[in-house]
């Protein structure tokens, strides 16, 4: 399987995991205990429950952050380059996203003079205000969600296709991106809590947290939401014979169905068979292909013909299903490049002849 840019944005798990291994561990020291009980036992576990704080903030802010960047390249993926302004605002959201991050990251490090004050208040200097930083982040951040969240709005509601379609499109990008609830809730109890947090840190501090975990592990799961409703697809799908243009029986008109539900690009092969795949169109201005064929298959006309293998394939996403087009004198194949998995196999034996032709575009500037 191919990874993209955007696959790679959200293996976080492992930064997830140890923002959830901190929150366990903090509960040995006295997370979710009154600050005088913890006192009580040991006055320095509240210095240790101060650098639990301060070490789980860095986790929440990467864990929130790369879900926000992998739907920023999951949109540049799957929608065309040539709007530039769509291209413009995923920039502008991609360096939003980025400087939220390090702005977070570097006002953590620095929020209090000298840094160790952060976690030990005894210290002599002075620290940030803690509601008016953590409220700032908090709308920041619920603010970036949004505008992610409507980028794909006029890309979607421009498809050519009906309104249940585009409608059906909208709530499938919605719902993907549903972590922005989450968000909302986080914003809220950040209103409601922050506050008086310092007052009694180990008993209020909890109801925060479960916002903060639970917000990265949602964003890892909705922003995955289309693969793994492709895995699903996969694994309910019962594996089917592949049909070829000119078997007796085929249904012909699956060779439009099964093109547009073909949806990604990349190189893939069906065991048992020499493949060698390809994409002709990635960026550039040409978007079809055009093939004439010139002589016969020995499966389509009988022993008389001597060209053997050399199909033009068409792959299904999981690379399980294919159908195979077999040259044939006259026979003219067309077919889109892009997200119309392709390949051809070996030639066996004789010479393949074709004339093979691109239908070229030119973006045109006044637009």
């Amino acid at each position: 399987m191919r990874h993209r840019l955007d696959d790679y944005w959200t293996h976080i798990h492992p930064i997830q995991l140890a923002l959830l291994g901190i929150c366990l561990s903090w509960r040995e020291i006295g997370l979710g205990l009154h600050a005088d009980v913890v006192a009580a036992n040991n006055p320095l576990l509240l210095f240790e429950n101060g650098k639990r704080q301060y070490i789980a903030i860095f986790f929440f802010d990467s864990s929130i952050s790369f879900p926000k960047l992998s739907a920023i390249c999951f949109y540049a993926r799957i929608f065309p380059s040539h709007n530039k302004a769509f291209r413009y605002n995923l920039w502008f959201a991609g360096i939003l996203v980025t400087a939220w991050t390090i702005s977070s990251i570097v006002s953590t490090i620095f929020q209090c003079t000298p840094i160790p004050k952060a976690w030990n208040p005894t210290l002599p200097g002075h620290c940030v205000d803690d509601f008016p930083w953590y409220l700032s982040t908090a709308v920041l951040s619920t603010a970036v969600d949004f505008y992610i969240l409507l980028l794909p709005v006029p890309m979607i509601w421009g498809l050519k296709t009906s309104l249940r379609r585009r409608l059906y499109l909208l709530g499938a990008f919605f719902l993907t991106y549903s972590v922005i609830v989450i968000s909302l809730g986080r914003m809220v109890s950040t209103i409601e809590l922050i506050p008086t947090v310092q007052k009694d840190l180990t008993w209020r501090l909890p109801q925060y947290l479960y916002w903060a975990v639970i917000e990265g592990s949602i964003s890892i799961v909705s922003i995955s939401a289309p693969n793994i409703i492709a895995l699903v697809k996969a694994l309910a799908s019962p594996t089917t014979k592949r049909p070829r243009i000119g078997d007796k029986g085929s249904d012909n008109s699956y060779d439009s169905k099964f093109a547009a539900r073909s949806g990604n690009n990349g190189s893939g092969a069906v065991p048992g068979r020499p493949v060698h795949t390809y994409d002709d169109g990635g960026y550039s201005q040409t978007y079809f292909t055009v093939h004439l064929y010139l002589n016969n298959l020995q499966r389509e006309v009988g022993d008389e013909a001597e060209l053997r293998g050399d199909a033009t394939s068409f792959l299904s996403r999981d690379g399980k299903r294919k159908m195979d087009i077999d040259p044939k004198a006259g026979r003219v194949l067309i077919f889109q490049h892009s997200r119309l998995r392709h390949s051809g196999d070996d030639v066996t034996a004789g010479i393949k002849y074709t004339v093979r032709m691109d239908i070229m575009y030119r973006l045109r500037e006044d637009r």
